[in-house]
């Protein structure tokens, strides 16, 4: 019987989707939209006044300035309303809405030792982690494609150092892939087949740290540094494919061995260094400015690199492909300069209102594609808004003050046009344009 390549692909393309299962992740939902409804509705630029959980995100030295022990709980939820080409672009890897919260605690021991602790979620309602695979030559938004749904848990701890200078690192926990992978033996006389599969999975810890200074009462001036973070995968598969694998020869000899190696980074974001300043106009207005750096030209590739080989009697009848390359983005490193105002209501009954206020500009990092590739990310406009409610309960249904936090994102993609001339995908002009809205609700109790 005559193997053919079109019996060797399905067997290792088979393999491949087991060992695999996802397509390159390239970061993260806080990466795109925040993480907390305050530091959300305040654009993200709270890198020197950051003061509840999620210190554990934007800067954990914001540890020390918050509530003594706080536990919070939010709901955040996503709108695409994307177009490509005048149609509907609400890719399902960019529409992706979850439950995310943490924890804050702030001790002094000995009068002199002054601590904090701090941990951070984000659960995306569609699983643990999804990605799809398309092909290179399908227009996408690069940035959008898969970044989201991925489970995130961050954990940090932050001293002070010195009276108003505060120091916080932290560290996210991955998983690298590796292992010895798959082994098949196939019968093609029998239709039989054997697998063996061995999958190591290799922690590791992405490190995170950051520091603030409060020179004077009503000046905050603040610093985070936050490496590149990765998950990659190498396995390998390999495919007796014979006669009768394992047999004497020379049926035992009359047969394919393939293998197929995999390589590739399916979860990646980039390095970031902030800077953020914060001045208290008065005891109720709060303004705010942050610089971010992201080096984006670090960008891995889009797809795995897949190499094949094969050895064999028959091996000789067929036309092996080799080695794929990945394929590539050209990127560019990228400024974001972030805005926020905050105005406290401290004289209401019952209550304290806070109303937030921000925006941001994300200059694209993606550049000009060569006509081959299509990616469409574009320059995008984020405005915020938000809404806090400190209820001190009449009712004593809570044992201190309860917080109520409310955040609207308006993100709006300015449009970008491709042209594209591959003889494999679509031809002539690709155009991206559309907004995301994003709402979030957050309830913070204090014990």
């Amino acid at each position: 019987m005559m193997v053919t390549r079109l019996q060797l692909l399905r067997v290792l393309i088979l393999a491949a989707t087991v060992v695999v299962g996802v397509a390159p992740a390239r970061a993260s939902w806080q990466d795109l939209y925040g993480f907390g409804a305050r530091s959300m509705a305040l654009g993200g630029a709270v890198t020197a006044s950051v003061d509840d959980y999620s210190a554990v995100y934007y800067n954990p030295a914001g540890l020390m300035l918050g509530r003594d022990f706080s536990a919070a709980i939010a709901r955040v939820e996503l709108f695409n309303n994307l177009k490509l080409n005048g149609r509907s672009f609400n890719t399902s890897s960019a529409d992706v809405s979850g439950t995310l919260g943490g924890l804050q605690l702030r001790q002094r021991w000995f009068d002199r030792l002054h601590l904090g602790f701090g941990t951070g979620f984000f659960v995306p309602d569609q699983g643990v982690i999804k990605a799809e695979e398309i092909s290179p030559n399908e227009p996408r938004a690069v940035l959008l494609h898969n970044r989201s749904q991925r489970v995130a848990i961050n954990f940090a701890g932050a001293v002070e150092v010195f009276p108003n200078f505060y120091f916080g690192s932290g560290f996210s926990l991955f998983a690298d892939l590796t292992g010895k992978g798959v082994d098949i033996d196939a019968s093609l006389l029998t239709g039989k087949a054997e697998a063996d599969v061995e999958i190591k999975i290799k922690q590791k810890i992405a490190p995170f740290f950051g520091a603030i200074w409060q020179p004077m009462d009503r000046l905050r001036v603040g610093a985070s540094y936050r490496g590149e973070q990765d998950i990659n995968l190498d396995i390998p598969t390999k495919a007796n494919l014979g006669v009768d694998p394992g047999a004497p020869p020379p049926a035992g000899d009359l047969g394919i061995i393939a293998t197929l190696g995999v390589s590739d980074s399916f979860f990646w974001t980039p390095l970031e260094v902030s800077g953020g300043v914060a001045v208290a106009v008065t005891d109720n207005l709060t303004l705010m400015a942050d610089l971010t750096w992201y080096q984006w030209s670090h960008f891995p590739a889009l797809s795995p690199e897949v190499i094949l080989e094969a050895s064999g009697v028959l091996a000789a009848l067929l036309e092996i492909p080799g080695t794929t390359p990945p394929a590539r983005v050209r990127m560019k490193d990228t400024l974001v300069p972030r805005f926020g105002v905050e105005y406290w209501w401290l004289d209401l009954p019952y209550i304290d209102l806070a109303l937030r206020g921000g925006y941001a500009f994300f200059d694209s990092p993606v550049k000009s594609g060569d006509g081959n590739v299509a990616f469409l990310d574009s320059d995008r406009h984020l405005v915020t808004a938000g809404v806090e409610i400190l209820l001190d309960d009449p009712w004593d249904l809570f044992l201190k003050p309860a917080a109520f936090n409310f955040s609207f994102q308006a993100i709006f993609y300015e449009p970008r046009t491709e042209h594209l001339r591959s003889p494999t995908g679509p031809i002539g002009d690709v155009r991206l344009s559309g907004q995301q809205f994003n709402f979030g609700a957050e309830l913070i109790l204090e014990f």
